[in-house]
């Protein structure tokens, strides 16, 4: 099951890094060591599939922890297929990139979009080549008119034999910069991510966390409002609840037909009633029809639930419930609320 919650897409964010790159020479490339067992035998690593040019049409990576969804850097360098709308296929987030910037000493400040394809008015790179090992991608960008060489390094935790680790639902990217020439460069790297999280009905929040070694920018999502609704909720341990059925009204103000509807199947079958936003105009609703005479045609649901059970306050005129009160209403009970309630905080006191 692919999970939506996602790092990369709640808290990446912009990422604006500026350095110097001097003149750097041929330096050392790391080796790797032959894995051996504990009989002596060596295992010689294979070599890295490097893929260019037609071949890149057939390469994606995809990166995310272990059953956290994912988001596939392509051959072309895009973040192009993003698996964590718990959907087969979904589009791909525009403005979500990383672009260099990089001005030799004295020269013209030449910018490109870490991608073989145009981003906006960012310039695409000429050329790359991908280098693809699960789950570690390398990419190297070629351009002529670019004073440095970039490679990008995109991975997520993948640990042998620790789940819970290679499942933390994340993207690493690494980007380096070397000049391989002999004026100095001043280079700037930058990464764009759009907020997805909320959705295309705007509901997206982006803030910044900071502590002292540490900041970052959070994206993600004003909390839907609560809606009238009836529910299946699970309890702690992750059973469902056995009651049926389960409504919340919210901001309930007078006894409509649908909530004393609700009343009474509760009554009749148990479950449970939940009112949040509770306030006097409810409780002067019922008085109203206690006071009034019955009418001509027969007493209707309405005047039965407020005539016969003991809902709370009925009595009271104006008076709000000070606190959450529960009344039991035959084989079910009633829950209400006179604060509004988000939604994690009502399914507790459903499942209680």
């Amino acid at each position: 099951m692919m999970r939506s919650n996602v790092c990369f897409a709640l808290t990446m964010g912009v990422l604006l890094t500026h350095v110097a790159v001097g003149v750097c020479g041929e330096g050392s490339v790391a080796r790797f060591r032959p894995l051996r067992n504990t009989n002596g035998v060596d295992y010689a690593l294979g070599s890295p599939r490097i893929y260019r040019d037609k071949h890149l049409r057939g390469v994606a990576m995809p990166l995310g922890g272990i059953g956290t969804g994912s988001i596939w850097l392509d051959g072309c360098g895009r973040l192009s297929n993003w698996l964590i709308f718990n959907r087969c296929r979904s589009p791909r987030v525009p403005n979500s990139f990383f672009a260099v910037r990089a001005q030799a000493r004295g020269g013209t400040p030449v910018v490109r979009v870490l991608q073989t394809v145009a981003e906006g008015s960012f310039p695409a790179m000429a050329s790359l080549t991908y280098e693809g090992g699960y789950p570690i991608a390398r990419l190297d960008f070629q351009d002529a008119g670019l004073p440095v060489e970039v490679r990008m390094e995109a991975f997520n935790p993948m640990i042998p034999l620790d789940a819970s680790n290679s499942a933390i639902p994340c993207a690493i990217f690494r980007l380096t910069a070397r000049n391989p020439g002999a004026v100095p460069v001043e280079v700037s790297l930058v990464g764009s991510l759009r907020n997805a999280a909320g959705g295309p009905g705007g509901r997206s929040r982006n803030r910044v966390i900071a502590d002292r070694r540490t900041t970052m920018l959070a994206m993600d999502k004003i909390p839907d409002p609560v809606q009238t609704c009836t529910l299946e909720v699970r309890d702690g341990e992750g059973c469902d609840v056995v009651a049926s059925p389960l409504y919340w009204f919210t901001g309930i103000q007078t006894l409509t037909p649908e909530f004393a509807a609700a009343l009474s199947r509760v009554s009749e079958t148990g479950g449970v009633v939940l009112a949040d936003g509770v306030t006097s105009a409810l409780f002067d609703s019922i008085r109203m029809v206690r006071e009034a005479q019955p009418s001509a045609g027969g007493t209707s649901l309405v005047d039965r639930v407020a005539r016969e059970w003991p809902l709370p306050c009925a009595e009271a005129g104006t008076v709000t419930p000070p606190k959450e009160t529960c009344v039991g209403l035959g084989k079910g009970r009633l829950i209400l609320a006179p604060a509004a309630l988000p939604w994690k905080e009502g399914c507790e006191r459903i499942a209680a």
